[in-house]
């Protein structure tokens, strides 16, 4: 996973320049400081609570999930909506471009922060599989998901793809280990 991150970040400044690298780490970094805002200990709280109770009451920890989970989905919709908005003001005040247009730019960052904010419920799922003591799981959810994205961004740039379809990649690729994550706490 790690020599798949160090070979994509080379491969993408070689491909397509240090503006679409920077976008690409800026974008996280907005959203990982967006989500680690807003979850305000609450992904410990619900580690502790779903390990007092996940042998004795079932049924609350069932509930936990589900509310929690509409939270958490409630809570991305929210600071979507914000990151979609303050993209043109990111571009144009806290980002510097040299060789890409600014609408493309913004474009670019939309996605990205998109699919980026999607580490806010990926947090709570893996809080809550903490909590059922299924480190291992969340362990393999992990790694398997960076693997994904990093091996996707190699592919898309190996048969010569573009900025955009390294960005949709990203975004699409945050989405599917918090699928799992979903899909096994609710088996659980």
């Amino acid at each position: 996973s790690v020599l798949l991150s160090l070979v994509a970040v080379r491969i993408v400044f070689r491909r397509l320049g240090g503006d679409a690298l920077g976008l690409i780490y800026f974008s996280m970094a907005f959203s990982a400081a967006l989500s680690v805002a807003v979850q305000l200990g609450i992904c410990e709280s619900a580690t502790r609570e779903v390990a007092s109770h996940h042998a004795n009451r079932p049924e609350y920890i069932e509930s936990l999930i589900r509310t929690s989970s509409l939270l958490y989905w409630a809570g991305y919709l929210i600071l979507a909506i914000i990151a979609y908005t303050a993209a043109p003001y990111l571009v144009h005040h806290w980002v510097k471009l040299g060789s890409l247009d600014a609408l493309t730019a913004i474009k670019i960052m939309r996605i990205l922060t998109l699919g980026a904010l999607v580490a806010l419920p990926a947090g709570l799922y893996r809080a809550l599989l903490v909590g059922l003591q299924h480190m291992g799981i969340t362990n393999v959810i992990g790694v398997a998901g960076t693997a994904l994205q990093q091996a996707g961004i190699f592919l898309i740039l190996l048969i010569h793809g573009s900025l955009f379809h390294v960005a949709y990649w990203i975004a699409v690729s945050t989405l599917a280990p918090v699928v799992v994550s979903w899909i096994v706490c609710t088996h659980f």
